[in-house]
């Protein structure tokens, strides 16, 4: 499932900059997530707590309005009454991964998959898409090669997959179509070498890159595999979203499950094997100090004494080894939850002295890491809320459950605005003892929107200017004067200029020159009888 959110993430910038090439850069700073992520992230929430699909996508699309659904899917998003619009868009192949990677059998991935899809895209496009995309990720899984990969789907599905990303790539434009998109995209998988490589196949055909790149990246995913110091450590902060690290983190139970089974079965054989070799090793000390034979030194002539002195050093060797062993798995969760914490959005905690007591890394690389223990948040980071009744810690203490704002940041030469967000921050004893804030920047947000407004501004000025004549306009049939609204007869020329942009230069034509000037009519040319 990471491989198509880093796929859709990779792809973002290039949805509305098309590109023919592979050869560009893998992580722009432009980068983010999409609606992608966003639904497939909510199909993996419903797999994991039981909830209808429809339920799940619509809570979490609901939280990321602007992460660039389409036209209809917004309708049905914030819809009272959400009835299925008959789509057959790539929204449904989208999504669909987690079913690939969830449940066991075809019939079951194919079931679930469309599922998924018919609460929206109900077009038989639209299902075959989204049926074919998990089914791909499902034989990968399962450790089918490509040639059957291709073989099946083409079989099932009807799919023309003998083409490559070479022959596909000089005539495909942008399409949103399932037809149009699965197959491409499935093309850009079997084309590749690595996951990288197939993720550049699909975003370089030039069509709908963040989509294409995120069907690609979650079959490719299980193939090629996602290699943690390569390409994982790369992934920005975008990526390390609440929404994506949150849901992704709990989707990984489901084979966590299974790990605390083998550590469970790991521990009690190291706790039998250091049993044996305390009683060996006894056994061993009898055999050379009393001369017993092997059988005595281990079962027949062992004394009361022995046997609770093996049982005691058994028991303490058992416990100092779980002590060991809790320390060590101790050690690792607090290696993985500061690893998270630092590579999530930046957070900070305050307590209810205006102290900051943590923060993770991506908060310092901002606002400077702290020289003294002592940092009062409103010199670290002041603000224009400081010392007023929109503080997001005086809003807490006062009894808010979340306070949201926005702030700002000059760094790396550019002002950075970003969403704060405060909740309570809870102590061992559940009493309120501070805030924990959290920082998304929206710059590139608010970038759009400045441009955005000012094309508005552009457009409305020119629109004031544009004059239209139009109807009935009152008109002497004789010298051509024109009557206006007032009751006024002007000269046309006149009556056009004040009602349009028109600007008239005055000349003379050569019949009235004629006319006028009979003297100089022998300086014009004469006309040809024809």
């Amino acid at each position: 499932m990471i491989g198509a959110i880093a796929g859709d993430i990779i792809g973002s910038v290039y949805e509305h900059h098309r590109i023919k090439t592979g050869d560009f850069l893998l992580f722009h700073p432009q980068c983010t997530f999409t609606d992608d992520t966003v639904l497939t992230v909510a199909v993996a929430d419903a797999i994991l707590t039981g909830r209808p699909y429809q339920e799940s996508i619509r809570e979490i699309g609901r939280r990321y309005p602007g992460a660039g659904y389409g036209a209809s899917f917004i309708g049905w998003l914030f819809s009272d009454h959400p009835q299925s619009y008959n789509s057959w868009g790539n929204g449904s192949a989208m999504r669909v991964s987690p079913v690939g990677f969830a449940f066991r059998t075809e019939d079951k991935v194919l079931a679930e998959a469309k599922k998924t899809a018919v609460i929206t895209h109900n077009h038989s496009e639209g299902i075959k898409g989204a049926q074919a995309t998990a089914l791909a990720l499902f034989l990968a899984r399962s450790g089918h090669g490509k040639q059957e990969i291709r073989k099946q789907i083409t079989r099932r599905f009807g799919y023309n997959l003998e083409r490559t990303v070479e022959d596909i790539r000089p005539t495909y434009s942008f399409d949103i179509s399932c037809q149009r998109t699965v197959p491409e995209a499935i093309i850009a998988f079997l084309d590749s070498e690595s996951y990288e490589d197939a993720v550049r196949n699909a975003i370089s055909l030039g069509g709908d890159s963040d989509t294409l790149a995120c069907i690609t990246g979650g079959i490719a995913e299980k193939i090629h595999r996602l290699k943690k110091p390569s390409l994982r450590h790369k992934f920005p902060c975008s990526f390390r979203h609440p929404v994506c690290s949150g849901i992704v983190l709990q989707y990984t139970k489901m084979a966590s499950g299974l790990m605390n089974i083998f550590l469970r079965r790991k521990t009690t054989l190291n706790l039998l094997i250091i049993g044996i070799a305390i009683w060996s090793f006894d056994t061993f000390v009898h055999i050379i100090a009393y001369k017993e034979t092997l059988l005595d030194a281990l079962f027949l002539k062992v004394s009361g004494h022995d046997l609770y002195l093996r049982l005691a050093i058994l028991i303490a060797s058992c416990l100092l080894y779980l002590v060991l062993m809790t320390n060590r798995v101790i050690e690792d969760k607090e290696s993985q939850i500061e690893n998270i914490l630092n590579n999530v959005i930046p957070v900070c905690i305050t307590n209810k002295d205006y102290e900051i007591i943590m923060a993770n890394d991506s908060y310092w690389s901002i606002w400077g890491r702290a020289e003294n223990k002592s940092l009062k948040c409103y010199e670290h980071r002041p603000g224009e809320s400081c010392h007023t009744e929109n503080c997001a810690l005086a809003r807490v203490l006062s009894g808010a459950k979340e306070f949201v704002a926005e702030s700002k940041k000059e760094y790396a030469d550019e002002t950075h605005y970003f969403i704060v967000t405060a909740r309570p921050f809870l102590d061992s004893k559940n009493k309120l003892a501070g805030i924990i804030e959290s920082f998304q920047d929206i710059t590139e947000r608010r970038k759009l929107e400045d441009e955005k407004g000012n094309l508005i501004s552009q457009l409305q000025a020119s629109l004031e200017k544009v004059k239209l004549l139009s109807g009935f306009i009152p008109i002497c049939a004789s010298c051509k004067k024109i009557r206006d609204d007032k009751g006024y007869w002007s000269q046309i020329e006149t009556y056009i200029r004040d009602h349009s942009e028109a600007e008239f230069s005055h000349g003379i034509c050569p019949d009235c020159a004629r006319k006028l000037y009979p003297d100089l009519d022998k300086t014009f040319p004469k006309k040809e009888n024809r």
